[in-house]
């Protein structure tokens, strides 16, 4: 059939669908494009799902050394604090902004207190260049029930209210931080390709420029307005 018209499914997502969403969200477009999709001037990497984080360390290590990504978007948890990934986050403070999903967990907790201690949105709290997204509902007016809160998460995306793409031809239903993550991941690359470089900056301007969530035992004006980022 004509690119652009194939016959879609719209369906419940799944486990398996998780990789596909947040690439599409981070760098898909509209048909029809000229060559490539996405963002042409922004190189982003995307890992998902494990819970070795020193083989996900040596991983985007080979990736950075190979070609230096701008955006590293970060999707999992884990409770160790694992000692490749630390070092790696602050040996790359100047080349790579991780971007980094808050873990979803259970109503109304404060991340990296108590028991919400997770890796590598923790890391959030020491470096510059980690910027850790939480979620809210398709208007921003409301957290969502499963995104933790609290001065480490920095940014909040909608996580919920809409579809993205799925494996098989498919669009999905999605709900959770990855896809809040995925969003801003988005808006990271958007600047990279305007031009603001440095990881530390890029990071700040999304903060900087985000809108005030009055009322939702949120400190400061962060749920992401690429609009005005840019």
């Amino acid at each position: 059939s004509t690119p652009g018209h194939e016959p879609v499914t719209w369906r419940p997502y799944a486990a398996d669908d998780h990789g596909t969403a947040v690439a599409a969200l981070i760098a898909g477009r509209q048909r029809s494009f000229p060559a490539a999709p996405g963002h042409p001037d922004a190189l982003i990497a995307m890992f998902t799902h494990t819970s070795d984080l020193t083989a996900l360390a040596h991983d985007i290590e080979r990736a950075l050394d190979v070609s230096p990504m701008t955006v590293v978007n970060l999707s999992l948890k884990a409770k160790s604090d694992a000692e490749k990934l630390r070092p790696l986050m602050e040996d790359k403070v100047d080349v790579a902004l991780f971007v980094v999903a808050a873990p979803n967990s259970a109503t109304n907790v404060t991340l990296c207190t108590g028991t919400e201690v997770w890796y590598p949105a923790c890391h959030g709290r020491h470096f510059a260049n980690v910027l850790v997204v939480g979620g809210t509902s398709l208007d921003g007016t409301q957290l969502h029930a499963r995104s933790p809160k609290g001065q480490f998460v920095h940014l909040f995306a909608p996580s919920a209210g809409y579809f993205a793409a799925g494996r098989n031809n498919a669009y999905v239903a999605v709900e959770g931080t990855s896809f809040a993550t995925a969003l801003v991941s988005a808006a990271a690359a958007m600047l990279s390709s305007a031009g603001v470089s440095a990881p530390a900056l890029i990071r700040q301007r999304l903060v900087a420029t985000a809108d005030l969530m009055s009322g939702l035992d949120v400190t400061g004006p962060r749920l992401l307005n690429v609009k005005r980022a840019l």
